[in-house]
């Protein structure tokens, strides 16, 4: 199985896309209020970075071989498992 699989990819654009546009959200509610300006490198600052950290964070969770279950492809550095016992 590759690392750079497509489920790899769509958890990764997923945690992008969403970092991305909770930091466009932030920016149009903090220019709305007056707490920041319009300016370009406000927006980078509070959109652009953010995205591209949680873009390298992926990339290393998958180079580092995934989430400690011996390589699967993944964007998370933690391992998340369900342990939910049926209920009597």
């Amino acid at each position: 199985m590759s690392k750079w699989n497509g489920a790899w990819a769509e958890d990764t654009a997923e945690r992008v896309g969403t970092t991305a546009i909770y930091g466009l959200i932030t920016m149009i509610t903090a220019d709305q209020t007056g707490a920041v300006s319009g300016d370009p490198q406000q927006w980078w600052l509070v959109i652009g970075v953010p995205s591209l950290l949680s873009l390298l964070k992926c990339t290393l969770a998958n180079m580092r071989g995934g989430s400690g279950d011996g390589g699967t492809p993944t964007a998370s550095i933690v391992q998340i498992t369900s342990t939910k016992e049926p209920v009597a």
